[in-house]
């Protein structure tokens, strides 16, 4: 008569999701190499191509895609209307330039975005960054003073 043994792992969820993560960035590497290979440039290469990977911002697929894909270029796709991170820090850093220089006490939110012309998005993503940005003053219901 055969004894066997049993043996147990308790798999962590973190490891789980990691596990998840390298499986699925598997098949993303293998969909982006099949994406140009029939074209070839340079005698031995695929050349350059454009994707679109669509992933959740708590995904670790990026980090096992960056291991197989030395030199891959990666960039944050914002659709069109949305502003992208640096609309955004363009807007606050205007805002708190026109504060800086003000010679008022207070500064109308309505006049300064309708100077500045930007979108309603952009002003709701830009202001919690020009607080840090124009030291001495603070938001009010209607606009910026004097702190």
């Amino acid at each position: 008569m055969a004894c066997a043994a049993a043996a147990t792992y308790t798999l962590k969820h973190t490891e789980m999701l990691d596990a998840l993560a390298s499986v699925c960035a598997g098949d993303i590497f293998q969909a982006l190499a099949r994406g140009r290979m029939r074209l070839i440039v340079n005698e031995r290469e695929a050349p350059a191509m454009t994707a679109w990977l669509s992933m959740d911002a708590r995904s670790n697929f990026r980090t096992h895609l960056d291991k197989v894909t030395p030199g891959m270029r990666w960039e944050d796709w914002h659709p069109e209307g949305t502003p992208g991170p640096a609309q955004k820090t363009q807007a606050a850093q205007a805002v708190a330039e026109r504060l800086r220089v003000s010679k008022e006490i207070a500064v109308s939110s309505r006049r300064l975005w309708a100077d500045l012309g930007y979108s309603e998005d952009v002003k709701k993503e830009a202001k919690p960054l020009i607080p840090a940005l124009a030291p001495g003053w603070k938001a009010t219901t209607r606009g910026w003073a004097r702190a």
